[in-house]
């Protein structure tokens, strides 16, 4: 608990990592479809210029064609200089096409349509031969002949279809431009709004994440402080305890109580450096059990005999109900007489003088299943999970302090986890009490899971020590 977890260290690196991923995708993916926009708009602008040459190119065969006619008819210079003119912008219009063809079907049909073209103004200059040279009836007639009609007719359809195919082109090319237009604006504005979004996620992660950093280093200093204040506790006594020793001048009654003083304080001492050394192995994985067949019923009985005297001492009442039939179970004896004794002892220090501390052991289906209650200071609704906390202490004012380091209830949670058993608190709120009530699963059939383990209830010398 004092120390951020590796998801909690990492995450806000992850999310930066993907901001930038969606970030620089996103500008890929823009440049991609501008640059597809931009070939889209070169194409149409080609299909427009297309089909304005084409009318160009049409339009400029029927000024050729009246001016020849003009100078057939008047042998004026003018028409026929309009007719050069005309003819010079068909070959322009021609050579624009030419340059702004990029389909293989409309470079074909303009093939077709240079050869048509071609024939037509060598059949106009043909005439305009013959009427410089006085023949204009025999021009005329070349004017007047249904091939000369015909030509015309095919060069005007061959521009119609060229006309139709590059509109086509023009549709198409206009939607494409559409739909790349549209893509680059989403590949812009979707990746800039998930990229703000995830940066803002950043942001809550990192400053949740220092919040969390805060609360570990001041609950560090607490538990620190705490750590102090409990060791002080009874080192106060030991060295008053040693000097009253030095200062005895041979009373053996002095001696005695003050020795019995120390060993007290000594115990309680080894029982938090015990406690902190276990705390340590837990979250390292270095516990390890040394399971046997124990008979539950009676290590409670045992591990209560040596709790009555305390309860008693501090005017509770202790009502128990335990089965006169063995219940056995699989477990490391020394540990499971750790979480009880934790757990009784948790029930003496947060019962007022007068209260009551009630136990009992039933099977229910395969397990078995312990009850710890107390009518005494009981445990508010939101920090009934907290509490499993490892250095956790629901109330460390002065008025309530009982001593300890807020290990007990937590190491009892993992120790019951790793016999494969569970853990549960229920109070109705402060001053209401509360129940623990905890869970193991009743013993299979067949030998002791650890070769050479005993339970210290079948071994008087191990239940002696």
């Amino acid at each position: 608990m004092l120390r951020p977890t590796r998801r909690g260290r990492y995450l806000p690196i992850w999310v930066f990592g993907l901001t930038l991923v969606v970030l620089v995708g996103g500008a890929l993916t823009g440049y991609l479809n501008a640059r597809r926009l931009i070939g889209n708009e070169r194409l149409v602008a080609h299909s427009d210029d297309a089909l304005v040459d084409l009318a160009g190119l049409l339009s400029a065969l029927h000024d050729a064609e009246r001016s020849q006619r003009g100078y057939l008819l008047t042998g004026s210079a003018t028409h026929l200089q309009r007719y050069r003119d005309a003819a010079q912008r068909i070959q322009k219009e021609i050579a624009d096409l030419r340059r702004e063809s990029t389909d293989a079907g409309q470079r074909e049909r303009l093939e077709t349509l240079e050869g048509q073209i071609g024939r037509k103004l060598a059949e106009l200059e043909q005439t305009i031969s013959l009427a410089q040279a006085g023949d204009r009836a025999a021009a005329l007639a070349i004017v007047r002949g249904g091939a000369s009609n015909a030509l015309m007719g095919d060069i005007r359809a061959r521009v119609a279809a060229m006309r139709t195919a590059e509109s086509a082109f023009l549709d198409r090319r206009a939607g494409e431009s559409e739909r790349s237009s549209r893509l680059t604006v989403a590949a812009i504005v979707a990746p800039t709004l998930i990229g703000a979004a995830l940066l803002g996620l950043l942001f809550f992660l990192s400053n949740r994440r220092m919040i969390e950093l805060e609360a570990a280093d001041r609950h560090k200093d607490e538990f620190l402080a705490m750590l102090a204040h409990e060791l002080r506790g009874p080192l106060a006594p030991l060295c008053n305890g040693l000097e009253l020793v030095k200062r005895s001048d041979g009373s053996e009654e002095l001696r005695a109580r003050t020795c019995a003083l120390m060993e007290r304080q000594l115990e309680l001492l080894v029982r938090l450096v015990e406690d902190l050394l276990d705390a340590s192995r837990i979250a390292r994985g270095k516990i390890e059990l040394r399971v046997a067949r124990i008979d539950l019923g009676a290590l409670l009985r045992e591990i209560l005999e040596g709790k009555r005297p305390l309860i008693a001492a501090a005017h509770l009442e202790l009502e128990t109900s335990l089965p006169a039939l063995p219940l056995f179970v699989d477990g490391d004896p020394m540990r499971l007489t750790q979480v009880f004794r934790n757990l009784l002892e948790n029930a003496r220090k947060y019962t007022e003088p007068g209260g009551r501390i009630a136990v009992s052991l039933a099977p229910e289906g395969l397990q078995a299943v312990v009850r710890v209650k107390d009518n005494g200071l009981g445990i508010p609704l939101d920090k009934l999970e907290a509490i499993f906390e490892m250095f956790m202490q629901i109330n460390r004012s002065a008025a309530r302090s009982q001593g300890g380091l807020g290990i007990g209830l937590g190491l009892a949670r993992r120790l019951l986890v790793l016999h494969g058993g569970s853990i549960e608190v229920a109070s109705e709120g402060p001053g209401h009490g509360s129940e623990f009530v905890v869970r193991l699963p009743l013993a299979t059939q067949g030998r002791d899971r650890v070769s050479g383990a005993t339970s210290p209830l079948n071994n008087p010398s191990a239940a002696a020590t």
